[in-house]
């Protein structure tokens, strides 16, 4: 026996260092990555809302009023890329140490950072509207609490989502093959 690797491993491992470098990247450009964000979130807003929200770089500006105007600053802790890193962390973890087939690590991998980016958004969106509400109420409601809450939930259902693809069919079907006599993956 030889002490080579197999290629699928090489392979894997490969694209495991492309992914991590991928991250490095969104880490090392995270002030463009915010004022990407923040331009999202504003066109988004932007046909509800109308001139009352605006980008400014790395923040949303606010009118609550002619003379009154908020300006919410997307740091480096209120990010998308706070859940991005992890998940890719944890896509590179799953692609190196487990047999997932790699269609299905693909797939799950999407699903999990398309919603962690959508969850983040939507937090932002709901943010300004609350701002613009409530003024210094409800930013201090939206962002502290119930922002933290729809953040929590949502890397929650990411994950679940992300695992629920990895794992491949549902426990039940696994189960009656067992029973049936044949061996469970």
């Amino acid at each position: 026996m030889s002490g080579r690797l197999p290629l699928h491993r090489v392979l894997r491992a490969g694209v495991g260092v492309l992914v991590l470098a991928f991250g490095a990247l969104l880490v090392w450009f995270q002030q463009q990555a915010r004022e990407i964000e923040v331009a999202v979130v504003v066109t988004l807003l932007r046909p509800v809302l109308g001139e009352s929200v605006s980008a400014g770089a790395d923040a949303i500006v606010l009118r609550l009023s002619e003379l009154h105007y908020w300006c919410l600053r997307i740091t480096a802790e209120c990010t998308t890329l706070v859940f991005i890193v992890p998940m890719l962390l944890f896509a590179v973890a799953t692609l190196l140490f487990t047999r997932v087939p790699v269609r299905r690590w693909l797939a799950a991998s999407a699903l999990g950072l398309l919603l962690v980016v959508v969850v983040n958004l939507f937090r932002l969106g709901l943010i300004v509207v609350s701002t613009l509400s409530w003024d210094r109420v409800g930013y201090e409601w939206s962002h502290t609490v119930v922002g933290t809450l729809v953040a929590l939930a949502g890397v929650v259902v990411a994950a679940l989502a992300t695992l629920r693809i990895l794992n491949g069919r549902p426990l039940r079907s696994r189960l009656r093959r067992r029973d049936s006599g044949a061996v469970a993956s």
